[in-house]
């Protein structure tokens, strides 16, 4: 079964991933442009925004699953997903000649619908792995993205060089999604539903076969994590999701919603996703002709794909919020230094190893981001939410991630054409905001049970409300530890117990 969830959010990140990075590669290039009547400098705002339409439909796609993501099941929005990127694919890569709109349609259809699985596929995939396999699985997800948005780029860049007047140069590369989308729909197939949800709607023999599948038919563990499920449900059945959130409760609900958004929000905020959608134009900056830097692009998401290996070895080692922090100040000096280069070749006469340079620190950046804020952002939501908010947090968080995209993909090409090297500067001081913010509000939640994270959180109130760090630390690291032990309590009541 590990397998199979394993495939499942590998496919659905790869075409994340994929998508997010084709656009970037075609919309400068000669053929699309003539396919629309563009002009690259001329009509910049325009394709920003049709490049940008997907965001929102991200946004809409992952509010959909907020407000209706429990009705239905983990596996129903998946499909439903599927379906709509299925039509947007088609309607892009068909889209006639001179109609612009049909792709910014097409776009905002298959941004629905990745809206739905990437809110999706996360929670289930926390659901259906235990706790000491999730941050590996996570990382292996976060592989499969950076695959995705590397063959987008070397797709670009290939049909763009066999094709360079043909539209096929561009309409190949976006049908080639298709592929991934199959893939996702083929190995829902098999997926079993969340044992959390099926618990929820009083399917608990149907739970009982999961669990079991989930830990290799361990009866002692089977009857631990379905007491402990039970125990929440129990719990949370009754509020709804907006009620919660008005109420607050001892296991400090709004905290773990406010931090899941915060979170996604600011992986956006960093303008990671302005080089990612526009890495050709950025790199142009560094002094690289146009077909030179669509061919730098592809190497350097090559690397991005190959530094996501990183994380994988430190992720549960150090933790979330170690990764969160020396990530986010790191990307910030990066950019600081960045943004000095890019001056210097604004300002002309710059000797040629400037630009070299400007291009290496794009790379660091990369390896950076990866190895650091991508390995964590999509495990921390389904990670602190609690059960009865985790679908619907994960929704919002989602949307509140797309939302930020939509606003760095729209304003990117003005920035670069406009603002230059103050750009770099902007992402320098944004990042470097981030690091009060984790410091004083992110708990640690590395190989910790999802009911755990209740327990960690219902710490009595001097601890969790003063802001101290290292009363939050301590306290998942004695959780950490009482898991360890093989006489530890198990239940979420004994963990709480356990840290006091």
């Amino acid at each position: 079964m590990l397998l199979v969830v394993l495939g499942l959010a590998g496919s659905a990140f790869m075409l994340l991933g994929y998508d997010n990075g084709v656009m970037g590669g075609v919309v400068n290039n000669t053929p699309f442009l003539k396919s629309f009547h563009l002009s690259k400098q001329a009509d910049v705002d325009l394709i920003g925004t049709v490049v940008a339409l997907y965001e929102i439909g991200c946004c809409a796609g992952a509010l959909c699953v907020a407000g209706a993501g429990d009705l239905f099941g983990r596996r129903v929005w998946v499909y439903g997903g599927a379906v709509l990127m299925v039509v947007g694919a088609c309607v892009q890569a068909g889209a006639g000649d001179g109609r612009l709109w049909e792709i910014g349609f097409g776009r905002v259809v298959s941004g629905i619908g990745m809206g739905c699985i990437s809110s999706t596929v996360p929670v289930l995939q926390a659901e259906l792995v235990v706790a000491g396999d999730r941050g590996k699985q996570f990382c292996r997800q976060l592989s499969c993205l950076n695959a995705g948005i590397m063959l987008a780029y070397w797709a670009d860049y290939g049909f763009n060089r066999a094709y360079p007047r043909d539209p096929v140069a561009w309409r190949v590369p976006v049908a080639l999604q298709l592929i991934a989308i199959v893939a996702v729909v083929a190995l829902t197939l098999p997926t079993p539903e969340s044992p959390r949800w099926l618990m929820t709607k009083g399917r608990k023999e149907e739970a009982r076969a999961v669990v079991a599948r989930m830990v290799h038919n361990d009866q002692h563990q089977v009857q631990r994590i379905l007491r402990d499920i039970s125990d929440t449900v129990e719990s949370e059945r009754a509020a709804k999701p907006w009620q919660i959130l008005r109420e607050g409760g001892e296991t400090r609900p709004r905290a773990r919603f406010a931090m899941a958004c915060f979170v996604q929000a600011a992986q956006q905020a960093g303008l990671i996703n302005g080089l990612i959608f526009y890495g050709g134009p950025i790199l142009a900056k560094t002094g690289l002709n146009d077909s030179d830097a669509s061919l730098v692009s592809g190497f350097l998401f090559t690397w991005f794909f190959l530094a996501s290996f990183i994380p994988h070895l430190l992720i549960d080692r150090a933790g979330r919020r170690k990764l969160l922090l020396y990530g986010c100040s790191a990307m910030a000096a990066v950019f600081a230094i960045e943004a000095v280069l890019i001056r210097r070749i604004e300002q002309g006469d710059s000797p040629k190893y400037v630009g070299a340079l400007a291009a290496t620190f794009l790379f660091f950046y990369l390896g950076l981001f990866t190895t650091t804020f991508q390995a964590v952002v999509w495990a921390i939501p389904s990670e602190i939410l609690p059960l009865n908010l985790r679908s619907f947090g994960s929704g919002v968080s989602t949307a509140s991630n797309w939302l930020i995209n939509f606003a760095v993909v729209q304003m990117t090409p003005h920035a670069i054409a406009h603002i230059g090297w103050k750009y770099f500067l902007m992402a320098a001081f944004i990042n470097a905001s981030f690091v009060p913010v984790f410091f004083a509000f992110m708990p640690e939640t590395a190989r910790m049970p999802l009911e755990a994270v209740d327990a960690m959180y219902a710490i009595p109130h001097k601890l969790l409300e003063t802001g101290r760090l290292r009363a939050r630390y301590e306290g998942a690291q004695a959780t950490n530890a009482a898991l360890s032990r093989d006489d530890s309590p198990k239940s979420g009541e004994a963990l709480v117990e356990q840290i006091r």
